[in-house]
C-alpha cells in the first residue's frame, strides 16, 4: 500500500485551481495502483490537466485501493514564480503626501448649542400660561384628588 505519492502537473493552471487536492483525490478513486512515470489525465471545468507521478513510496509502485496516503505536488512544468515577475517590474517611486487644507469661515460655521430648541406644552397653550381655575386641567384634577385623600376619603364615589 502507498504511503506517499508525488505528482508533477504538466501545466501551471492545475495548481491555480481552488482545491487541486480534492480534484486529484476524486480522480484517484478510479485507479488501483500508481507507479513512477505514470501520466494521469484529469478532466475538470472543461479542461484537461495531465499529472506525472514522480515519486511513490514504498518501492516506486504501490496500491492505492482504500489507502490513506500523503499526496504532494512538485513544481509544475513551465511555472514562473510570481515573486520574479514582481521584482522585474520597476519599483514605483513613493508619492509625496499632500496635507489637507482646512479653511474655516467664522460666519459659515454653525456652533453647537445644547438644548437650543423652543419649549412647547402638550395641551397647546402658550409657554408660561397657567391653567384657568375650573377649566378641568390636569393639574387641577391632581390637586382635587390630593385634597380628597387628605379629607378622610370624602371625595370617593359611593
Amino acid at each position: 500500500k502507498a504511503r506517499f505519492v508525488k505528482f508533477r502537473p504538466q501545466t501551471p493552471e492545475f495548481v491555480e485551481l481552488s482545491d487541486p487536492r480534492a480534484v486529484l483525490e476524486r480522480k484517484l478513486r478510479t485507479f488501483s495502483c500508481v507507479t513512477v512515470g505514470d501520466h494521469i489525465c484529469i478532466q475538470y471545468l472543461e479542461k484537461k490537466f495531465v499529472l506525472e507521478v514522480t515519486e511513490v513510496e514504498p518501492n516506486g509502485a504501490a496500491s492505492i485501493i482504500e489507502t490513506d496516503c500523503e499526496v504532494d505536488f512538485d513544481t509544475p512544468v513551465g511555472y514562473q514564480p510570481p515573486v520574479a515577475a514582481a521584482a522585474a517590474a520597476a519599483p514605483a517611486a513613493p508619492r509625496e503626501l499632500q496635507k489637507a487644507q482646512v479653511v474655516e469661515d467664522e460666519k459659515d460655521t454653525a456652533k453647537f448649542v445644547p438644548f437650543g430648541g423652543g419649549a412647547r406644552r402638550v395641551d397647546g397653550k402658550a409657554r408660561g400660561a397657567a391653567a384657568e381655575p375650573g377649566s378641568g386641567g390636569a393639574d387641577e384634577a391632581k390637586g382635587a384628588a390630593r385634597g380628597a385623600a387628605g379629607a378622610g376619603g370624602a371625595g370617593r364615589p359611593a
